[in-house]
């Protein structure tokens, strides 16, 4: 039961599954709403990716906790920053077999990697793109100091694309650290039996 988590994500304590999906998908409902309000774009698409690293971020912090592995590799992911997608995206498939862009078209992971890029630009260039940013993300539509812009399309698309990659890494984590399925099942039957012992008029007046 997410009732049991102390703070925004974590454990289950019945079954062990994570809810940081359930959590990213409720921020990125709500900077949905912030896109179709108009804007501005720049800020939503920063947010979507800064989320989206934060995810990541917890993610391996729990894989690094108990997934047995080299002092030197616990190093290097525990100091890691997850601001390229390629290189989170390599780090997951080679270290854990997690492919979080399993599905996704070369296009959209192509579009992913240049909001990932971008994020930085937003969040720390004042919109302006720079000489890093030129060069790391080979974005050849812009000059040196132009501001950048995002469309309601572009930031929405971000959004979509991010709440995939997240539910791929999420059931990669499971894959290794597997929620319990019987106490899953056992909380699903204990549920129904309280609701089969509740008098009928109740539960006619609740719909069940």
């Amino acid at each position: 039961s997410h009732e049991d988590i102390l703070g925004r994500v974590g454990y289950c304590s019945v079954c062990g599954s994570r809810n940081d999906v359930a959590e990213l998908e409720k921020t990125m409902t709500a900077i949905r709403e912030r896109i179709n309000k108009g804007g501005p774009y720049e800020d939503s698409v920063r947010d979507t990716v800064a989320a989206f690293d934060s995810l990541v971020s917890q993610y391996v912090k729990e894989l690094v906790r108990r997934v047995p592995m080299t002092p030197a590799r616990k190093n290097r992911l525990e100091s890691g920053r997850f601001h390229n997608l390629a290189a989170v995206t390599a780090e997951l498939k080679g270290t854990f077999d997690i492919n979080i862009t399993a599905g996704v078209s070369a296009e959209d992971e192509k579009f992913s990697a240049l909001m990932f890029y971008r994020r930085h630009v937003y969040e720390h260039n004042g919109g302006e793109a720079d000489a890093q940013y030129i060069e790391q993300s080979g974005d050849s539509t812009v000059r040196l100091k132009q501001a950048l812009h995002e469309s309601q399309q572009s930031a929405h698309r971000i959004v979509g694309l991010v709440i995939r990659m997240a539910k791929h890494l999420n059931q990669g984590f499971h894959e290794i650290i597997p929620v319990e399925e019987r106490a899953i099942a056992r909380h699903k039957a204990y549920l129904q039996r309280v609701i089969d012992s509740r008098p009928k008029t109740l539960q006619n007046a609740r719909g069940i």
